[in-house]
């Protein structure tokens, strides 16, 4: 059911004994436990609609595709709606009408959708149906996708699992998808009974397939895949909502006439949405507590719940399960990645994250990553929100020359603060990733007044501060660690650097120098040194609250922080900068 003018020129017609086969496979990779994550029923009593805590209902003629009829949500006296002869409403049967209605030339009929109130990503869509039959009518279940208010048709895409108009027949319905470009495919097949009685419309939605099925979900009848689309793929994008409705008219059913049923109904059994996964699973941070940010989130700490839930992929090939038991895609990383990175990735494949956003605002963050796959990878990933809204834009990978050559790769994001689930979208395969470090922008409002000498205690052992080494003026002298003793190299004079608003800062010591980032240097384990006072980027420190104290951020270097190299109590260590992780080793406690 197109959003606007319905495009014809380039429906791909598919035989149906000629794609079961391959469509039957493709669920069969992805096969999990079925769990419903929500179903309607229509057990309201006779005369009564279903609840507005589910369901949206649309007035009047949407003015697309040419359609004749207006629509009439059920509690509508306004003329040419009547609460007396409604357009939808519950039979006390268990099912749900939507009829439409001649009322002396002028069409009235019914449409309603889950838009705000049942937005879901992936799983089985399936509604159990009688449709109509007669000139004109055009009965539907479909989807839309739910940023269609931010990027508009058909660039949300659209997923119609089921249509039907006069001239396929009257024991044939369409299954068609369309996105952005305008490109849309359209799929026919024949009632399997040859009989206008009950049946389950569905789709089987997985990342990178869209399987239409009638009645049996194990069997669907063609699947839809990036490269069937000849454009762009709309559906990896975040949760659609779904719609019914009976049009009337229009460009591509054509006119009713006088042997048009009038009242024809459409009738709706029961909706049903499933899920794959473990039974019973929920999602949930890894380890029990949300990630911080700003902060370091790891590739390896994606969510709990499993396979459709914290994490989808179409294939387990991890090679080091020792860090968790559903490490699906884990292989042990080498420096300067840490831990367990992501690899084996594939377009369509999503892991997610549970965060708590400190600060709202703009965040750099730094993708640790590398690419094996002989080529840069292009478009390769995206950062998204719940909403399924693209944060980040695409992140490109470049050639790094080995699956263990690590390069940082960077992405701007504006989050809200809060604990919220984040989601790293895979949208082309042949890289890895170890982490993301998130750094909060001053310029975004995220910056302190920290102006003044201060005394920086590291969090982790307070009686240890950040010290000038022997109480050098030398250029180059380190920054390092030593027992708090009260002297002027222990005091950093934190003052505006120019570089970006408030919350960037030289930190000046014994009057002449400052606190430098080594050669301008942004790799995990770069030393930290004193220099004399220049204002640039490596001298310019941005203070982000973290905990009780602040995180110290160079601008030469975002989502690196001021670090106590393993949390050493040995004085004269000297200090390094590394991925920003929320380690109270990189905590300063400023006073």
């Amino acid at each position: 059911m197109q959003h606007i003018s319905r495009l014809r020129s380039n429906k791909v017609f598919y035989v149906l004994a000629a794609c079961c086969l391959v469509a039957f496979v493709a669920v069969q990779a992805h096969a999990q436990t079925w769990n419903t994550v929500w179903s309607e029923t229509f057990n309201g009593a006779a005369g009564s609609f279903p609840s507005t805590n589910d369901w949206n209902y649309n007035n009047g003629n949407p003015g697309v595709n040419g359609e004749w009829e207006n629509y009439c949500p059920p509690w509508s006296n306004t003329a040419p709606c009547s609460t007396s002869n409604p357009n939808i409403y519950e039979d006390g049967n268990g099912n749900l009408v939507i009829r439409a209605i001649n009322n002396g030339g002028t069409w009235t009929s019914g449409r309603m959708d889950t838009s705000g109130h049942h937005d879901i990503q992936y799983g089985r869509f399936e509604a159990t149906m009688i449709l109509p039959n007669g000139p004109g009518l055009w009965p539907a279940w479909w989807m839309l996708g739910s940023n269609i208010g931010s990027v508009g048709w058909p660039t949300c895409g659209e997923i119609d699992i089921m249509e039907n108009i006069p001239a396929m027949g009257q024991y044939t319905i369409q299954s068609s998808t369309h996105g952005g470009n305008g490109w849309n495919t359209g799929n026919q097949t024949g009632l399997s009974s040859g009989d206008w009685n009950w049946h389950t419309y569905g789709v089987n939605w997985w990342p990178g397939n869209v399987d239409f099925y009638v009645d049996n979900y194990q069997t669907p009848f063609v699947s839809i895949t990036p490269s069937s689309t000849g454009g762009t793929w709309e559906f990896n994008n975040g949760p659609f909502f779904m719609l019914l409705n009976l049009a009337v008219g229009g460009n591509w059913p054509g006119a009713p006439n006088s042997s048009t049923p009038n009242p024809a109904y459409m009738l709706v059994n029961k909706i049903n949405v499933l899920q794959y996964g473990s039974s019973g699973a929920t999602e949930g941070p890894y380890g029990g507590n949300a990630a911080t940010i700003a902060g370091t989130v790891m590739a390896e700490n994606y969510d709990t719940g499993g396979q459709g839930i914290g994490y989808n992929v179409t294939s387990t090939n991890g090679t080091d399960n020792a860090y968790r038991s559903d490490g699906v895609d884990l292989e042990t990383a080498s420096s300067p990645a840490t831990g367990n990175d992501l690899g084996w990735t594939a377009a369509g494949q999503w892991f997610r994250y549970t965060v708590n956003v400190a600060t709202a605002g703009t965040y750099t963050v730094n993708f640790l990553v590398s690419d094996g796959s002989g080529a840069a990878v292009a478009d390769a990933f995206h950062l998204s929100n719940s909403s399924g809204t693209n944060l980040s834009g695409s992140v490109s990978v470049p050639n790094t020359g080995g699956w263990q050559n690590w390069t940082t790769v960077t992405a701007t994001v504006t989050l809200p603060a809060g604990v919220q689930t984040l989601t790293l979208n895979q949208d082309a395969g042949g890289w890895n990733v170890d982490s993301m470090a998130f750094a909060l922008n001053s310029s975004s409002g995220g910056g302190v007044n920290l102006s003044g000498i201060h005394v920086l205690h590291a969090s982790y052992s307070t009686g240890y501060v950040v010290d000038d080494l022997a109480a050098s003026t030398a250029s180059g002298n380190p920054v390092d660690l030593y027992t708090a003793n009260g002297t002027a190299a222990q005091n950093w004079n934190f003052s505006n650097s120019g570089v970006v608003p408030v919350g960037d800062y030289n930190l000046a010591v014994l009057g002449a120098n400052c606190m430098d980032v080594a050669g301008s240097g942004t790799a995990n384990g770069t030393k930290v040194d004193i220099a004399p006072c220049n204002g640039q980027p490596n001298q310019s420190w941005n203070a982000v609250p973290s905990g009780s104290g602040y995180t110290l951020q160079p601008a030469n270097a975002p989502g690196q922080c001021l670090d106590s190299p393993d949390w050493t109590t040995t004085t004269r260590t000297q200090l390094q900068i590394w991925q920003c992780n929320g380690g109270t080793n990189q905590t300063w406690l400023v006073q």
